[in-house]
């Protein structure tokens, strides 16, 4: 049995060697994409562990062409951090939907009108990801694709691509 295993550690080896050899440009092109929306400054904003594990996993998710999980992680990392900010000025947002977050965000010149609009953007699209919708409902990926003319991978990374440039305008804006 233990020889058996040896051997499926080996082929699996060997079928991740080549996934690599086949993916590596392409991941390499999204990872230049994730560098290119980096401040360059050291992030010191999270003051939890979920946002900062959410951060890594929705980039780590990009590059490795798992495109609905970057749109649900940045969702995650905008919302905690602008909830950990709501706390740490002495306000409990914690019963508080996303909407009614960015709303209160905005009040507090935390964030900008485009910022509210993008973050808001990034809820239409995350929730047919995260809620049942009849496929054809607006928002949904099969709507999207058939209005847009493209195929599932792009509109799936176009998501993506905007779920975490939303991200990174939270993320660059309070990097000290």
């Amino acid at each position: 049995m233990e020889e058996q295993t040896k051997e499926n550690l080996e082929d699996l080896k060997e079928l991740i060697k080549e996934f690599d050899r086949d993916s590596l440009v392409e991941r390499a092109e999204r990872y230049d994409f994730l560098l290119s929306l980096e401040s360059r400054h050291e992030n010191v904003m999270f003051h939890g562990k979920i946002p900062l594990l959410a951060f890594e996993a929705a980039g780590n998710s990009y590059i490795n062409a798992k495109f609905i999980g970057s749109v649900v992680l940045a969702q995650i990392v905008i919302e905690q951090s602008l909830s950990q900010m709501f706390n740490a000025s002495g306000v409990n947002s914690r019963n508080w939907n996303f909407p009614q977050l960015l709303k209160e965000a905005q009040k507090e010149n935390w964030i900008t009108e485009e910022e509210h609009d993008s973050f808001d953007v990034l809820k239409d699209i995350r929730n047919p990801y995260v809620h049942y919708k009849n496929p054809l409902s607006k928002h949904t990926l099969m709507k999207r694709m058939i209005d847009s003319g493209e195929d599932e991978n792009e509109v799936l990374e176009k998501d993506a691509k905007h779920a975490l440039e939303a991200m990174y305008k939270i993320i660059n804006k309070f990097t000290f």
